[in-house]
């Protein structure tokens, strides 16, 4: 199963800390990567409604995050950030694969901008293992061995952070369904399974997940603090029409006092792609090798 197409995911919206993240961090993409397969190519069931025998909010996560799995993917992301007026443009291309059930992989390359151009990404992570990540460093051609980023690290210095995005697809904590409701997008009304999760570690002492009641799909997340105040919340804007796979394809991050914000586009991505389309070579070093020496 084959789908490409072009879209935005999302416009984010929150205060911006006076941070400046260790070099690793700016370029280390691959939780980033994880968390938007989640939140845009979830590969679905043919949808049906939700049983009342399934009301169990941490069967219906569980099925929610079963949900999100594609066999591989390719896609092309852009970050706009901007700060005091200024707009910087970040780009890049990753790949993942899945077909090997003992470790999954992904691959990333930065485009933009033209100054860290080049430099990749290949991160392995065996199944119920660590990932192994390394980096490819376009001015010197040297491959690194890295850390991988907590998840309070922000994306390139935005209000983005890596906990906030996984949330599409963490299923830790205490869950519950308090209610049922509906949400209106882009002008279609989608009825919605709540879920409250009450959590004992981080930054939030709880999450209202808004599934929609026949994907799964997280369609809203509220984020309370520790004082039980909600302080962000995640929107979804859009969905693909006509698509063989469920996906968001914009979303919205809202902060209390929306100063400075990033823009977050999908610009073009295809999932389940046979070898022919997507080889087993891309998640290898000698193809971070290959693909570097066109960048010095």
């Amino acid at each position: 199963m084959k789908w490409q197409a072009h879209g935005a995911l999302g416009v984010a919206r929150a205060p911006s800390p006076n941070e400046h993240p260790p070099p690793f961090v700016r370029s280390t993409m691959n939780k980033l990567i994880l968390t938007l397969l989640g939140a845009l190519l979830l590969a679905s069931l043919p949808p049906s409604p939700v049983a009342a025998e399934e009301q169990d909010a941490a069967a219906l996560l569980a099925k929610g995050v079963e949900n999100l799995k594609v066999e591989s993917a390719e896609f092309v992301v852009r970050l706009e950030r901007h700060r005091r007026d200024v707009i910087t443009v970040f780009r890049l291309k990753a790949a993942t694969s899945d077909r090997d059930p003992t470790v999954s992989k992904s691959w990333v390359l930065r485009l933009e901008p033209e100054a860290v151009a080049g430099i990749q990404l290949l991160v392995l992570t065996p199944t119920g293992g660590k990932p192994t990540i390394k980096q490819y460093l376009s001015a010197t051609g040297a491959i690194i061995n890295i850390i991988a980023p907590p998840g309070t690290q922000s994306l390139f210095g935005t209000h983005f952070r890596l906990r906030d995005l996984s949330a599409l697809e963490d299923t830790a904590g205490t869950h519950k369904v308090v209610s049922e409701d509906k949400i209106a997008i882009a002008g279609a009304e989608h009825a919605v399974v709540v879920i409250e999760t009450i959590l004992q570690d981080g930054p939030y002492s709880k999450l209202l997940r808004f599934l929609d009641s026949e994907t799964l799909l997280p369609l809203r997340i509220d984020y309370f603090d520790k004082a039980g105040t909600a302080v962000k919340r995640l929107k979804v804007l859009a969905l693909a029409d006509s698509a063989p796979v469920a996906t968001h394809t914009r979303m919205e991050l809202l902060g209390m006092t929306p100063v400075e914000y990033t823009d977050m586009f999908v610009e073009e991505y295809r999932v389940n792609l046979d070898q022919t389309e997507l080889r087993e070579r891309t998640f290898t070093e000698d193809y971070m090798k290959e693909v570097g020496e066109t960048y010095r």
